[in-house]
């Protein structure tokens, strides 16, 4: 079955009189975009909440952590915490040093050599 064009839009303009009007129901859409605000906001303070207490809890479980210019960080508790998970309190986070362009970086492990060590050659 084919139509011409001249048919198609017979079709569509017989058509035109049938489409119904739609009428938006203006507290309707309302209710639903205040809904879906608080639905949005009370996830993002859940998540600004864990956020936080993932950021609290590294940093007691990392310890003194030493920030230039402050000194060390170190949240309350945190050694009690480290005790409880069992990293040794006593631990300490690598220490930073100033890198290329001022940025802290983490010092260069020293490595002690003995004076007749021989290093391997590969062919």
């Amino acid at each position: 079955m084919t139509f011409d064009d001249t048919e198609v839009l017979t079709l569509l303009r017989a058509g035109v009189d049938t489409v119904e009007e739609h009428r938006f129901d203006a507290a309707l859409v309302l209710a639903t975009s205040r809904r879906a605000l608080r639905r949005r906001r009370s996830w993002q303070a859940v998540g600004a909440c864990t956020t936080a207490a993932a950021v609290v809890f590294s940093l007691a479980l990392a310890g003194p952590v030493p920030v230039p210019g402050v000194g060390d960080l170190a949240v309350p508790g945190g050694a009690q915490l480290r005790e409880l998970v069992g990293i040794d309190p006593s631990q300490r986070v690598v220490p930073l040093e100033p890198g290329p362009g001022g940025r802290a970086v983490p010092a260069a492990p020293r490595v002690t050599v003995p004076d007749n060590a021989t290093l391997p050659t590969y062919d």
